[in-house]
Parts: structure tokens; sequence; C-alpha cells
């Protein structure tokens, strides 16, 4: 299902779009074909801010939908681990792949935030 909260102050939020989950499709599949049909329906008014649970807070969800003209905003599951760009390629070897690491339960990998 998904639904939309015309009101911040309200909980009240009727469906929008409502679509039965095939054996041979995921959620997640389904989440990103309503967003991207939410979105171009949406396309010229103001900014759409589109909140998922943590289980949609992953690759699988976030990258069909990079491009999208939604803002997207997604819960982490407290036990994930984040990676930075990697550096730049120094010219030997194989290039990194991830940077830095950032993981939520390890405070000391956190780094200064920045502004």
């Amino acid at each position: 299902l998904l639904s939309w909260s015309p009101e911040a102050d309200s909980s009240w939020s009727p469906v929008v779009l409502s679509q039965r989950v095939k054996a041979d499709e995921s959620a997640l599949e389904i989440g990103v074909e309503q967003i991207k049909q939410l979105c171009r329906y949406r396309a010229g008014a103001e900014l759409t801010v589109i909140p998922a649970d943590g289980g949609y807070g992953n690759h699988h969800f976030l990258g069909p939908l990079k491009g999208v003209n939604c803002a997207i905003v997604v819960r982490l599951r407290r036990d994930r681990v984040l990676y930075g760009p990697p550096a730049a390629y120094g010219g030997r070897g194989r290039p990194a792949v991830h940077g830095d690491r950032f993981a939520f339960k390890e405070p000391d990998t956190w780094g200064e935030p920045v502004e």
C-alpha cells in the first residue's frame, strides 16, 4: 500500500496505490514501481517526501529510485554499516571499492560531522 498524508499534523492517510505482491515479485519491487508512479504523477508539484520503514533502507530499494524527482527518507536499522567513498586510485593494484567504515553501533567509527 502506498498512502498519502495531505496534512503534516494529521494521522489520516488515504491509500493512493494498492497492489498485490505476486509470488515472483518482492515488496521492494512493488514499492519502487509505486513510488515511480507517484513521482511521475506529481511532476511539477511541490517536493514529494516519501518516508519508508527500515526494511526499505537498502540498495535494492533506493538504487532504482536514483534520479526520481522525490525525496526519500528511510529509517536505517541500528546494526547497519555504511561505507564512505573510496580513496582516489593510487595507480597500483586493485582500486578500493569502499572508503571509511561507519557502523551505527560503534561511535568510534563515526568521525567528525560535516555540516
